[in-house]
């Protein structure tokens, strides 16, 4: 019998002159062995003392076998495996976890016995199991937040990359893609690729290469890693489309002059999504006569899949963009809108809708204007006015509102609590008008921190509040 301590470990009562019905009787010889296979549990006991339990299973030659403890207790029975010839090939005096490579297709013997000074009946338990030695890949998942076209792949080392000590045969995994055709490239049978071949970079980056009819196109080369802190490798790969599966393969490449083979893994798919909206990092309403203009700014490094702008405009605040009230649409290298359609006596609200090749959109805050007078001139800011952030506090970004009755150099700047300057946000001359520019602090830590605008003799500080 066995009973839990208060940390975890299992241990064994005092003895018992019964022993438990057993299941797996008779097993006392290979003859009568207890035929089990790959994903069985065996729970059980050694008893009488004198006991032996036999169970038997089949392997294929190559197979990468576990045997291992599936409870830990105290004290424990003694395992040993045999071949079919009854050849000793792993033992648990020294590891709970016994894995080892078939040698030859046959009929393999777990021999369970009592442990080595017991004199009592001793429970035990085991599970078989059939592992894979190669570098399967493990996941392929969308990287967040970027404009898509990669995806992480995950994979288990081989079994030839052990995670500690410095004697590692393995040398790097080769990452290939899928494709559906070669095009120009030529095409090389994977099984003529020696492993000299991957020094020749030109040579793989300008091959395609084929395995059971199936075309690769060579991703990267990884080093394999001792005394590696991490479990499972992964790497961010490129794909040659969007919202399409894309497969992937790892093989696991040896070092010169080492006999063993490279080890190709399972693949697997995923799909990459452009998931990052496009930004504005400013944008403004600039009132003229018989005119509006809006400007704004996008960074279009960052969003290089922008393909355009859309502008809305309303007599009301508050509505809400359709189709009906789209007055424009724009290809990306537009940052200004000139609306000449305007009237006197009229209020006008606009927003600006930036799309990308994904379909994301990003969206301005609602801008207005007024077209008061009878000469048709529109209303401009009468001062210079600093507004409150918004939101405030803010997590990671925030919209800094700024008027400015005439044209003038603008300078709008972020400091931190000590008055050490942290940005610039804006420094040009601007056109009378009203204006919002973006405040990114993803770099930044948590407090607060304060903006100053400064145009002609007009300045003004205001505080804001990051909190991550």
């Amino acid at each position: 019998m066995f009973a839990a301590l208060p940390n975890g470990t299992v241990v064994q009562l005092p003895p018992s002159t019964a022993c438990s019905p057993d299941a797996y009787e008779p097993n006392d010889s290979t003859a009568t062995a207890y035929n089990i296979s790959y994903g069985d549990s065996i729970f059980s006991e050694i008893c009488p003392t004198n006991d032996n339990d036999i169970f038997s299973f089949t392997a294929q030659q190559g197979d990468f076998v576990r045997v291992y403890q599936l409870v830990s207790s105290i004290p424990r029975a003694t395992i040993y495996i045999f071949d079919q010839n009854m050849n000793v090939v792993f033992n648990n005096l020294y590891f709970d976890d016994m894995r080892f490579f078939a040698q030859s297709t046959g009929t393999y013997y777990i021999w369970v016995t009592r442990g080595i000074f017991q004199q009592f009946a001793t429970q035990y338990n085991f599970g078989l199991e059939l592992l894979s030695p190669n570098p399967d890949i493990i996941s392929v998942t969308d990287v967040p937040d970027d404009q898509g076209l990669q995806l992480r792949v995950a994979w288990k080392a081989s079994y030839y990359d052990p995670p500690t000590g410095n004697n590692n045969p393995t040398d790097f995994y080769a990452l290939w893609r899928q494709v559906d055709s070669a095009g120009d490239l030529a095409i090389i049978n994977m099984s003529s690729l020696s492993i000299s071949d991957f020094s020749n970079l030109e040579f793989v980056n300008n091959s395609v290469f084929e395995l059971d009819n199936i075309l690769w196109d060579f991703v990267a080369q990884i080093p394999a890693v001792s005394d590696r802190p991490f479990v499972d490798y992964s790497y961010v790969a490129t794909t040659l489309y969007d919202n399409q599966q894309t497969t992937f393969m790892i093989s696991a490449v040896p070092k010169p002059g080492y006999q063993i083979p490279t080890l190709w893994g399972a693949p697997k798919s995923g799909i990459s999504m452009d998931n990052m909206m496009p930004e504005f990092l400013s944008f403004g309403i600039v009132p003229g006569q018989n005119e509006v203009t809006l400007i704004w700014n996008v960074d279009r490094i960052i969003h290089n899949d922008l393909m355009g702008f859309k502008i809305y405009r309303h007599n009301n605040s508050g509505f809400v963009p359709a189709e009906t009230n789209l007055i424009t649409t724009l290809i990306n290298q537009h940052s200004s809108f000139t609306d000449n359609s305007v009237q006197a006596g009229q209020n006008y609200f606009y927003m600006i809708e930036a799309v990308d090749d994904a379909g994301n959109s990003g969206w301005t805050t609602e801008l207005s204007t007024s077209i008061t007078s009878i000469k048709n001139e529109a209303a401009l800011p009468t001062v210079f006015a600093l507004e409150q952030n918004y939101p405030n506090p803010f997590n990671p970004s925030t919209m800094i509102s700024y008027s400015i009755p005439q044209s003038s150099f603008v300078t709008l700047k972020v400091y931190d609590i000590l008055g050490n300057e942290i940005t610039t946000l804006v420094n040009e001359t601007r056109s009378a008008g009203k204006y919002e520019v973006r405040f990114d602090a993803s770099e930044l830590s948590n407090g607060v921190y304060f903006y100053t605008v400064n145009a002609d003799n007009f300045t003004s500080t205001k505080k804001m509040l990051l909190m991550k």
